[in-house]
């Protein structure tokens, strides 16, 4: 009815209830996008109301923006993504202009000069509050130390280490999930550091994953049966956390508090990145669960061939070498 009337902060806000009934749910979570009643409706009102003509609602263009990087209900077109970043951007949501800058990186047809143009918008984002911005800009500079170390016979960089660190923990500390796995991957590595640090990796990828500060999921009501009301794990983070949280579990580094290798152990958490939207660890599920499957097809963490072959997929259309 509000987008009915142009009144755009309605419709923006339906558009939000929309996505959000799409995810509580559970008769159409996981259905196809295309035929899913709330992804469809929350869709039209971020399109109606991000480019409205007279008043048009910056953090409707953000979530439709979300939306085609996520592939909910479309077919993940990234130009429109970025069209609809810049636009939200230009009307003042810094966590717009930080997708804006993240597109605007990976789009190598833009030439060189891209990748400033993707640090001045991730500075925007940063500059304007967004957590999400700091913790991008700080992928960007760590790319850049990273590419300036290979380049330099000295090894020398002019981004300092600790300034792109403190990025990350500042975004983690307040729950910006990714900011938790980019800081858990610099702690695994020697790069800002003499010595790696593999149990202090492993705890920011925990927290990462599970979308909390203590490491473990929330929990959820799910329906009642046998009059009890069960409660579920509720994994709210961000799937990259989840993939290197399982790529531990097969290689149980030494120091990070994982006695031996546990396959099982990794595919549950391969599943749990591959639900966050991280296309990587459908990839890792389909081998690994795979190969549970010719061991023990009983198991529950088996994934039969053809799922795995659906997994794959799934990770390759996402550009994905994984998959």
């Amino acid at each position: 009815m509000a987008c009915d009337l142009g009144e755009t902060d309605g419709c923006a806000l339906a558009g939000q209830l929309f996505a959000a009934s799409q995810a509580a749910d559970p008769a159409h979570f996981g259905t196809a996008n295309g035929s899913n009643p709330f992804v469809a409706q929350a869709l039209g009102a971020f399109r109606v109301t991000c480019y409205h003509r007279r008043s048009p609602n910056k953090d409707a263009c953000n979530s439709l923006a979300e939306a085609y990087l996520h592939h909910l209900g479309t077919s993940g077109a990234l130009d429109s993504a970025l069209m609809a970043a810049r636009r939200g951007c230009d009307l003042g949501s810094a966590t717009a202009c930080a997708h804006a800058g993240m597109l605007v990186r990976d789009r190598r047809d833009l030439g060189p000069e891209r990748q400033q143009a993707a640090r001045e918008l991730l500075q925007r984002a940063a500059d304007s509050g967004s957590v999400y911005g700091r913790g991008r800009l700080a992928f960007v500079l760590d790319r850049a130390r990273l590419e300036e170390e290979e380049a330099s016979e000295h090894g020398a960089a002019a981004v300092s280490g600790d300034s792109i660190l403190g990025l990350w923990d500042a975004s983690c500390r307040v729950g910006e999930w990714l900011s938790c796995n980019d800081l858990g991957e610099a702690k695994e590595s020697t790069r800002y550091a003499t010595r790696a640090q593999p149990a202090s990796a492993r705890h920011l990828y925990e927290m990462a994953c599970a979308g909390s500060a203590t490491g473990r999921p929330s929990r959820a009501s799910s329906s009642a049966r046998g009059g009890r009301r069960d409660t579920l794990p509720r994994w709210s983070g961000n799937g990259n956390g989840c993939r290197n949280l399982g790529r531990m579990y097969l290689d149980a580094p030494a120091g990070s508090g994982i006695a031996q290798p546990d396959t099982i152990m990794a595919v549950q958490y391969f599943r749990i990145g591959c639900e966050l939207f991280e296309p990587s660890s459908c990839g890792w599920q389909a081998r690994y669960g795979l190969l549970l499957h010719r061991a023990d097809a009983t198991r529950r963490e088996a994934v039969m061939p053809f799922v795995a072959f659906m997994l794959a997929a799934t990770a390759c259309v996402q550009r994905s070498a994984d998959g």
